[in-house]
């Protein structure tokens, strides 16, 4: 990835969605990590962009079910539902 290409596409991305700040990067995190806590997205999507494809710790691993579990109990949390 490309320096600024991220920070572009999360400029779009927040405007086109409206959201920003902990709305617009909490159900990224979620999609990506399956986790509510960790790095910050922007940092976890350049190290995911370097990546070869190895897996360190595929106990850390959430399923896409289990990741739309926890965006949608965010969610609810959140008063998005």
């Amino acid at each position: 990835v490309k320096e600024g290409t991220l920070k572009k596409w999360f400029k779009a991305l927040g405007k086109e969605t409206g959201r920003k700040g902990k709305r617009l990067f909490m159900p990224l995190r979620i999609a990506l990590t399956g986790r509510m806590q960790g790095p910050d997205v922007p940092s976890l999507l350049e190290i995911l962009s370097k990546e070869d494809g190895e897996v360190a710790d595929r106990e850390m691993i959430k399923t896409l079910n289990q990741r739309m579990e926890m965006l949608q109990a965010w969610a609810a949390d959140m008063k998005y539902v």
